[in-house]
């Protein structure tokens, strides 16, 4: 998620709007690259740990989860910019975009969510009302 939303709109002009969480029924099938990222990134932590079966228990190369991670956001980059090459039109449709999101115009390199559409300056922090003892309760 932070690539989705913090590389994806500044390298390829892609932005996944965040004002709405669709319901189960406007959400797309799959995010391809994301899965083959997700998929390679767990089968290499694994096997880094030494707990795939018939490997070797007492291998450890680095901190594999680390690794995994930094390997899933790497793939998922990779992927993202070979869908954008192969299939220009079909974009937003591989990445997993919702269906209520998959028309909508967004400017390139713009991150759309609620932050930027509340009135909320650039690098402000959002004003969040609080409550007294007495209203807690």
């Amino acid at each position: 998620m932070c690539v989705d939303h913090f590389l994806l709109p500044r390298w390829f002009g892609i932005s996944r709007p965040l004002l709405r969480v669709p319901a189960w029924s406007e959400t797309a099938w799959v995010n391809v690259p994301a899965l083959v990222a997700l998929c390679g990134a767990v089968f290499f932590g694994a096997w880094a740990s030494g707990i795939v079966p018939g490997e070797d228990a007492s291998r450890l190369w680095g901190i594999p989860p680390l690794e995994a991670w930094a390997l899933g956001g790497v793939t998922y980059i990779a992927g993202v910019a070979v869908v954008q090459a192969l299939a220009p039109a079909r974009v937003k449709e591989l990445l997993g975009f919702s269906k209520l999101v998959i028309d909508e115009d967004v400017p390139p390199g713009a991150v759309i969510d609620i932050a930027s559409v509340s009135g909320v300056a650039p690098g402000a922090t959002p004003r969040v009302p609080t409550a007294t003892p007495a209203e807690a309760m």
